[in-house]
């Protein structure tokens, strides 16, 4: 078995507007082992199921494909994360890359069946649990810059070690062909991942509301999205690193920020705690609107709100993965409790 883990936290890298380079906290879940053969695709969520053939070493030749397999454990930021790298190391690598069925049924929850490319093992291969990968446990730009891990190889992304507790956690990887995969990826997601029709009917919905309130068509708005994360982030965030909730001066700070930088703001509020986000967040000028059900457990909830924060101009995030993508999908300026960070395309 392998797992890249994170513990649900890491730090990923963005440049603020002074080229200052930073490390912004960021949920994520340990990516992992792979539980082979537990996760056949027999159901409308995965994929249709083929006849799978067994796995056989002697025809792994050196001039063959390697085949790389990982498994992302928690919501959907941690899925969207694993989904990432592996689609990465199939379409920009060229390897053999497989996803398990887990992973598969939560994004189709939320993307069109279209959208996700990377195969369940179990589709695939008979019996994934007699394959016998080789753990990788080296550092990612080895993977990215060595065209000998793309041929002949079997490998499981940090299995689950003593040494490696955490797994695979971005923030220790960090290095200029990291930089450039991660921009790879998310130009990918940001191209390929499809919300499935009634998510983005009712976020087109939402947005058209909001600007008839505030008298305006749509293209006159900047729309900003704003993610709380709270429930259990915030224990997480205390035990294990000893950092308090953010609380609603940042939120509002933060918000007094766009609407000195840009004209007809409106403020799309997200969370998975609505209830605190109403009682402490004011709406000081009319233009905060709390759109999300808050409704964690569902997938349709959690993406409409992903795609309140993919389709605003700009957003305002907390900690967490799920921030960071919103954040990342959204393409524009964001606003942390780091300060306000503004995508290299945006600066002038």
């Amino acid at each position: 078995m392998f797992s890249f883990l994170s513990l649900g936290f890491t730090f990923f890298k963005m440049r603020l507007s002074s080229n200052v380079i930073i490390s912004l906290c960021a949920t994520l879940t340990h990516f992992t082992g792979f539980v082979q053969g537990e996760d056949t695709c027999d159901n409308d969520s995965c994929q249709k199921v083929q006849p799978c053939r067994e796995f056989n070493i002697k025809k792994i030749g050196p001039d063959s494909k390697s085949i790389i397999y990982g498994e992302a454990h928690g919501r959907l930021g941690n899925q969207l994360l694993g989904y990432a790298l592996l689609a990465h190391f199939q379409d920009e690598l060229g390897m053999e890359a497989y996803i398990n069925a887990e992973c598969r049924q939560y994004l189709l929850g939320i993307f069109t069946e279209d959208s996700i490319t990377v195969p369940v093992i179990d589709s695939v291969y008979c019996d994934p649990k007699k394959i016998p990968f080789t753990p990788y446990h080296s550092h990612i730009r080895e993977i990215l810059t060595d065209k000998s891990y793309r041929t002949g190889k079997v490998l499981q992304f940090f299995p689950t070690h003593p040494k490696f507790p955490f797994g695979y956690r971005p923030e220790d990887h960090w290095s200029k062909e990291q930089e450039a995969m991660q921009t790879k990826y998310v130009h990918f997601l940001r191209e390929t991942l499809k919300f499935k029709p009634s998510i983005m009917t009712k976020m087109k919905k939402t947005m058209k509301g909001v600007a008839k309130k505030l008298g305006l068509k749509p293209k006159e708005v900047t729309y900003v999205g704003i993610h709380n994360r709270r429930t259990d982030g915030l224990k997480f965030m205390k035990d294990n690193f000893q950092q308090d909730p953010l609380d609603a001066d940042y939120f509002h700070d933060a918000m007094e920020y766009f609407r000195e930088e840009y004209e007809n703001v409106a403020f799309l509020l997200v969370s998975d705690d609505m209830k605190w986000s109403r009682e402490n967040i004011e709406n000081r000028e009319g233009d905060l609107f709390f759109v999300s059900d808050g409704n964690g457990d569902n997938p349709e909830s959690v993406g409409f709100d992903l795609a309140i924060l993919r389709y605003s101009n700009h957003t305002i995030i907390t900690r967490g993965t799920y921030s960071m993508w919103g954040s990342m999908l959204c393409n524009g300026e964001y606003y942390t409790e780091y300060g306000s960070i503004v995508p290299t395309h945006l600066q002038g």
